[in-house]
């Protein structure tokens, strides 16, 4: 049997499976669904669990996920928009240059 912790981490990772429970809640038939897939809770804890997680506030767990940025070297990005800002600055001098009506 899933908790309702585990099953709502299931829907959150599947598109499919997200419009499924909202589609099952629109017609009134979420414990059912709950239920088919394996969790079994009243009603009054379905609708704590949810009033929770819309208070705005994420679990430490749900925080780990996001937090910590990419584990790939920055180096890379970091050059890509030095250089793009580059551009940019010549862009805009040759444009300043050529019709000074574009100075900021």
């Amino acid at each position: 049997m899933k908790t309702l912790h585990e099953l709502y981490h299931e829907i959150t990772a599947s598109e499919e499976l997200k419009a499924a429970f909202v589609e099952a809640a629109k017609s009134g038939k979420a414990m059912d669904f709950l239920k088919d897939h394996g969790c079994e809770v009243t009603e009054e804890e379905l609708k704590a669990f949810l009033s929770a997680k819309n208070s705005g506030e994420i679990s430490d767990e749900e925080l780990d996920n996001v937090a910590g940025g990419c584990d790939e070297d920055p180096g890379p990005a970091i050059a890509l928009s030095i250089v793009s800002v580059g551009i940019m600055c010549v862009k805009i001098a040759i444009d300043t240059a050529m019709d000074p009506s574009h100075c900021c």
